[in-house]
């Protein structure tokens, strides 16, 4: 399922897991504990998990533009459709991360 691209949105989730995820990484290189290692990993794979998952809805976007294209004609939606598939993924991690941070206490 895409997610309705929201600029304003994403701008807030950006400000709030970078203002929770770096002091927690200055933590983590302070004084590295085992929550907090497991959060340093969590947060490195999530980002590589929706990267793939972007890459993959790239590629389905794709494959069906093309075999679609006797029925849907091309136009400038094609591209935006291409960006917003393969923008989704890393979207959804990106406000999925601020609700979960929202809710954390310190690690």
């Amino acid at each position: 399922m895409m997610h309705q691209a929201n600029i304003w949105k994403d701008f807030e989730a950006v400000t709030e897991v970078l203002s929770a995820r770096l002091p927690m990484l200055a933590l983590t290189m302070a004084d590295p504990t085992p929550a907090r290692r497991l959060e340093a990993e969590r947060m490195v794979l999530e980002k590589a998990d929706a990267a793939v998952d972007g890459f993959i809805s790239l590629q389905k976007y794709c494959f069906d533009a093309v075999f679609n294209a006797w029925s849907t004609p091309a136009g400038t939606d094609l591209v935006q459709g291409a960006f917003d598939a393969w923008m989704a993924p890393g979207r959804k991690t990106l406000r999925d991360n601020a609700e979960r941070l929202r809710g954390e206490s310190d690690l």
